[in-house]
């Protein structure tokens, strides 16, 4: 164990995975401080920097990739935390580049510690890097087995391989699973009998990851045996993308392949051949498979080819295939000519950042590979050019060179500063009727980002953020929120009817907008869409939590296989991969521990104590790396103490397969498949499990798909 005692850390991980256990149980068991980070710094790093700083933290968890970005913002903004002396990665192949090497100088005597384990065992290898950053090798090995682990390399015919040969990664010892839950032909294939016959050692988990056993003992990483690669934490196979590419009509061949970066940053992009006599646009086909694969999934390029090329053994030559480009992508032959410096200088940015030459202004940023982290980057780039700090969820509404320079010369504003929660999440057409979507228990809208525009390109759609989100006294109540999003939008509407929508507390806030736009003569074009909206007053709400008695246990476990069995199947692989040890679930042992308890506790007592900024005598507002935590208690009082009426119209509900009040801020649980909602709906309620977790559910493809269909 290289964890230094009493140390102060940073929770990063999100309790719902496994390395948050690490965080916490290696934090207490040394006599550590654990500091808990809202989801929002977690994401920005610079918020994470100024934590790490304020907060004089000496050890961190976190990906590579989260990693690279924090690297990156603490070069630009010239602040490093210098009292961070431990920080632990995995998740994603360690890459250690001038920029990670000259991080770690500014910060002495530190060290990386680069570990490796699946979830099916957590963590299993660690290599530590220490001492003077210029001597770490660029792709450092995972390390060796820990204490009561083995790491197998075994060959085809499941023989041990000597040093320096190639194999497949097997995993024993005391840390291993017992499988996978209510999937035992899952658990069959990947946990197998120990073919070397040693006692101790009975089962192995067969990882799909190869590598090599170096002369000193430790391992190199190798890659995946089946291709799979991870893009932004999700494990992805790319036969599954060729797989819904083989589908759409015109298609003689394709492959995916997962490009990277020099930053190492992996995107996907499916290259193609055509039938002969047929065509196929590329921007279509990328549509296409919006609508067929996860957000995650959708290849940031889709290119044609005349052939697929092979090398002398028979191999697809990757290195032989075009790079993805302008010239490749659906922004072919647009003209790029910026009409100010600030468009040209942003342009100079995009170029930098997604490694693409000539790209033209109307250009979408996500549509170019840009994700997530990029996006992180690119503002950090604008803040330090422009001196204006724009936030994530502008790229919500405004995702273009054009746009992003429009609002940089006028002083960062955005369109609709006129109100103080409607945001515009696409434009749309005038045609067209809009859609309004109301928050969900953070308040914020950038959560709709991917659903808006995974619609029709004609469908206007806007969001209601939480008022409070400004830093002032936001609305306490649903009737309040109800009535101050009711008024932005018939001052907005030019016509009289209009669409509706809302995402967790948001679906209870949305029926009262509806109720009161109705009043009002506004029409409201067919059913409400609602995301995991839960209702607290319905009577299959158990507000404690179900371990407490047998019966509760076998009700819980009955309902959990009710929504499973309405899961669609491609939904259900991804519930099942996830591991769950037979005694009840690394969740159901986490709400068993006391001092959990007792962290939760604390979390709720802190939450209490905010002050109450923009109200009152005070007139204070809310800084904003407390303005989550504000809207959270805020909206958990508001769906506490409101009994809502059922709504005489229709209603269209998407489930996640989330099944626990903690996932939705609360306690207990629903002993209902759709958490008591139906009972709100007088009119047709349609109802489909689509997956995913509670926080994800408005980014599952099928959702877009169906609501696409249903606004023809």
């Amino acid at each position: 164990n290289t964890f230094k005692p009493a140390a102060r850390v940073l929770q990063y991980s999100s309790i719902s995975f496994d390395v948050s256990f690490q965080e916490i149980t290696t934090t207490l068991a040394s006599g550590g401080t654990l500091h808990l980070i809202g989801n929002d710094d977690r994401k920005d790093p610079r918020k994470l920097l100024d934590q790490l700083v304020s907060q004089r933290i000496e050890r961190l968890f976190l990906p590579y990739v989260a990693m690279r970005s924090l690297v990156e913002a603490a070069h630009m903004i010239g602040t490093y935390p210098e009292i961070l002396k431990e920080i632990i990665t995995a998740g994603e192949q360690l890459r250690v580049d001038d920029a990670v090497r000259s991080f770690f100088k500014q910060i002495e005597q530190s060290s990386l510690d680069n570990q490796y384990g699946p979830s099916e065992t957590h963590v299993i290898t660690a290599y530590l890097l220490e001492g003077d950053p210029v001597g770490w090798p660029d792709l450092p090995p995972i390390g060796a087995p820990l204490k009561n682990t083995s790491v197998y390399i075994l060959d085809e015919m499941m023989c041990p391989v000597g040093v320096g040969e190639e194999g497949e990664l097997y995993l024993a010892g005391r840390n291993l699973a017992h499988g996978y839950l209510h999937s035992e032909e899952s658990t069959r294939k990947s946990f197998i009998p120990n073919p070397l016959g040693i006692p101790q050692r009975p089962v192995l988990y067969k990882t799909g990851d190869l590598g090599a056993f170096n002369a000193d003992g430790s391992i190199s990483f190798l890659g995946r045996k089946d291709h799979q690669v991870k893009i932004r934490g999700h494990r992805v196979e790319p036969g599954e993308i060729n797989n819904a590419t083989s589908c759409f009509p015109g298609i003689a061949h394709c492959l995916t392949h997962a490009a990277q970066n020099s930053d190492g940053i992996l995107q996907l992009v499916t290259y193609f051949t055509v039938k002969q006599g047929e065509e196929v646009d590329p921007w279509v086909l990328r549509r296409y498979l919006e609508d067929k694969l996860p957000d995650y999934m959708v290849p940031s390029f889709v290119i044609a080819i005349d052939v697929v090329p092979y090398t002398p053994s028979g191999k697809v030559d990757f290195k032989a295939l075009p790079k993805p480009a302008i010239g490749n992508s659906q922004y072919a032959g647009e003209e790029c000519e910026y009409e100010s410096e600030t468009e040209e200088a942003l342009a100079d940015l995009w170029s930098k950042l997604l490694e693409l030459e000539r790209i033209p202004r109307s250009a979408e940023f996500f549509e170019l590979g840009g994700d997530s982290f990029r996006a992180v980057t690119l503002f950090l780039h604008i803040q330090q050019r422009f001196g204006i700090e724009l936030p994530l969820s502008t790229l919500a509404h405004t995702s273009t060179i054009a746009g992003l320079a429009g609002l940089l010369d006028s002083g960062g504003t955005p369109d609709l500063s006129d109100y103080r929660s409607l945001q515009m999440l696409q434009k749309g057409t005038d045609e067209g009727i809009p859609l309004f979507l109301v928050h969900g228990g953070k308040g914020n809208v950038l959560v709709f980002s991917n659903f808006a525009h995974s619609l029709d390109p004609k469908q206007p759609v806007y969001a209601l953020q939480w008022s409070g989100w400004d830093g002032g006294r936001g609305a306490r109540s649903i009737p309040e929120m109800a009535l101050a999003y009711a008024s932005e939008i018939k001052r907005f509407l030019v016509g009289k009817t209009c669409r509706l929508g809302g995402n967790c507390i948001g679906g209870l806030i949305a029926i009262e907008v509806a109720r009161l736009l109705s009043k009002d003569g506004v029409g409201i074009d067919g059913p409400l869409l609602i995301w995991d909206a839960p209702n607290l007053n319905s009577p299959f709400y158990r507000p404690q939590e179900p371990w407490g008695s047998k019966k509760q246990l076998t009700a819980f476990e009955r309902m959990k296989e009710a929504l499973l069995n309405h899961t669609p199947e491609h939904a259900q692989a991804a519930i099942e991969t996830e591991p769950a040890v037979h005694s009840g679930g690394l969740v159901g042992f986490l709400q068993r521990l006391p001092y959990l308890r007792k962290m939760v506790q604390w979390s709720k007592a802190q939450c209490k104590s905010l002050p109450v900024y923009g109200a009152g005598l005070t007139g204070r507002k809310v800084p904003m790396e407390l303005r989550e935590q504000h809207c959270i208690r805020t909206m958990l009082s508001a769906v506490r103490r409101h009994v809502v009426q059922p709504y005489e119209g229709d209603m269209l509900y998407f489930r996640s397969h989330s099944v626990l009040g903690r996932d939705f801020g609360m306690t207990g649980w629903w002993d209902d498949l759709y958490l008591g909602f139906d009972e709100l709906c007088e009119g047709d309620f349609e109802a489909h499990v689509v997956g995913a977790k509670h926080h994800l559910v408005t980014d599952v493809p099928e959702i877009a798909a169906t609501v696409r269909r249903m606004y023809k």
